[in-house]
């Protein structure tokens, strides 16, 4: 549940101003072309949106420092794919989240020991992000038990990654703005939302994420076709579908859509779409705006009207 998830990390609303995690944009263009992740094999689905909400839900653990307030098993494996919609037991999305995983060879994340997680951070000059790590807290009795478990340390958000950016890692944000250039950023409770509401998951958390950042980059709204958008996602028809319905029934999402032109050999444009943030969420699911069906003929009609008035005005 909601109250659930909340609690297990220790949120409050602040952190989604101080402790905001950017995620560099090519990650939607490297998640689509991962093999691993989109070839159907004896799945019926794509796994990009499974890789790319635990790559921001641990991304977001380190960044705020949450596993020295999940010391226990909280912050296992298991629990954290509970989060994402699996049981803890799940293995059929162990290729992605292990070590040496999809992930890991992306080189997005590194697997590292328990101990290397961050258990506190302060800001050094107001800029710099400075962590103290669990294995300078941790107790020695509990040291040999810690050791057994690992956490994914985002490369990008402390590091060097890719060309020319992210010089100090998209953590230090404050410190260069070219180290956030190119990255986009979701709010932790639109996260939680998506991973507590059955009618959401995964999916709608990562169309949500794509629609969020090609509306940062166009002023607001996108105007974008559904094919485009599993082009560019790499997810399934399916998964798309059934996310921009969840997104827009729990009013996440906003669309105004395109009327369906019956007949005619080429549409009539795109819906438009722009993200709400959590504003107008509803737990229940509301009624929305779907696509007019509008006959071919009533658009010839409409077209020789226009015609004769202008050759009235003549």
């Amino acid at each position: 549940t909601e109250k659930e998830l909340l609690s297990r990390v220790n949120y409050y609303a602040e952190q989604d101003q101080h402790g905001k995690v950017f995620i560099p944009n090519e990650v939607f263009d490297m998640l689509r072309d991962c093999e691993a992740l989109t070839k159907k094999g004896k799945r019926t689905t794509t796994h990009v949106d499974v890789a790319y909400a635990y790559l921001f839900f641990t991304t977001w653990l380190y960044r705020n420092a949450k596993y020295g307030l999940m010391f226990d098993e909280h912050s296992e494996v298991g629990a954290l794919k509970e989060v994402i919609g699996f049981t803890a037991k799940e293995k059929k999305i162990d290729y992605i989240i292990k070590k040496n995983g999809v992930l890991d060879e992306l080189g997005l994340t590194k697997t590292v020991p328990f101990k290397e997680a961050p258990f506190s951070y302060s800001m050094i000059e107001g800029s710099i992000v400075d962590f103290t790590f669990v294995g300078d807290e941790v107790p020695k009795e509990y040291q040999k038990w810690s050791n057994r478990k690992t956490i994914k340390y985002p490369i990008f958000g402390l590091e060097r990654w890719g060309e020319d950016e992210y010089g100090y890692g998209t953590f230090n944000g404050h410190l260069d703005g070219a180290n956030v250039a190119n990255t986009h950023h979701v709010d932790f409770e639109v996260f939680v939302k998506c991973m507590t509401n059955e009618n959401l998951g995964t999916e709608a958390f990562y169309i949500y994420s794509y629609l969020s950042h090609m509306c940062d980059i166009s002023g607001g709204s996108i105007e974008i076709g559904l094919e485009t958008i599993s082009e560019r996602t790499g997810i399934t028809r399916g998964k798309r579908d059934n996310a921009l319905h969840g997104l827009k029934a729990h009013g996440l999402i906003q669309c105004v859509p395109a009327p369906f032109i019956v007949g005619a050999i080429e549409g009539e444009g795109s819906n438009v779409y722009s993200v709400c943030g959590t504003r107008y969420y509803t737990e229940q699911p509301q009624k929305y705006a779907v696509r007019t069906l509008i006959p071919v003929e009533a658009i010839e009609v409409k077209a020789e009207i226009e015609v004769s008035k202008k050759k009235e005005v003549k």
